[in-house]
């Protein structure tokens, strides 16, 4: 089974991502980015010790399981899953791949950089209090990946911030919890995905 890259013991490591926010009207599409790319990030350094990593533990085990690290743990054959959300464009490349994770003067970690979606959609969902919203995001990282998220914003005392990202058609997700964490959701198992 082909990994995107190994990852390394993960019990040391404290992943701390904070989810972006804003206060007042809807995020823009611009904001929308930013947020996104920095709720799904991990520290410098943790991507770090990953990318040096001669083992993979299961994702499960991290304290932080932000979607960089989800994607960093998960098989990309084709026949898997996540091979619908996540896509290489030709073959896999570690180091560009590292290379667009972290790049160059980059302050954290991420799959998804600003620059890096194409396109933002955002729908508002049918609350009364009109303090969620949903959307969707494409990311293309030009001849290296494609990938496929959903996101949920909730509006708090402290503005908007990223609760939960998907990848749509495999149903895995992670979602923020009060401490400021990431939990995953729907992580694939020999036995099938886990609830």
């Amino acid at each position: 089974m082909r990994y995107i890259l190994p990852l390394a013991s993960v019990f040391a490591i404290i992943v701390l991502s904070a989810c972006s926010s804003m206060s007042g009207a809807t995020p823009s599409p611009e904001q929308v980015k930013k947020m996104v790319s920095r709720a799904a990030s991990m520290e410098v350094k943790a991507f770090e010790t990953i990318a040096k990593a001669t083992s993979t533990p299961p994702v499960e085990m991290a304290e932080n399981q932000n979607l960089t690290l989800i994607l960093l743990g998960m098989s990309s054959e084709p026949e898997t899953p996540l091979a619908k959300d996540f896509r290489y464009q030709g073959a896999a490349n570690p180091a560009k791949l590292a290379e667009a994770i972290m790049p160059k003067g980059a302050e954290y970690a991420s799959f998804i950089h600003p620059d890096y979606i194409v396109k933002v959609e955002t729908n508002a969902l049918k609350k009364k209090d009109d303090t969620r919203l949903e959307g969707k995001l494409q990311v293309q990282v030009k001849e290296l990946y494609e990938l496929d998220v959903c996101y949920v914003l909730a509006k708090t005392s402290k503005g908007w911030q990223v609760v939960e990202l998907r990848l749509p058609a495999s149903g895995i997700k992670t979602v923020s919890g009060e401490n400021g964490k990431w939990q995953a959701e729907g992580l694939p198992t020999p036995e099938g995905p886990t609830p």
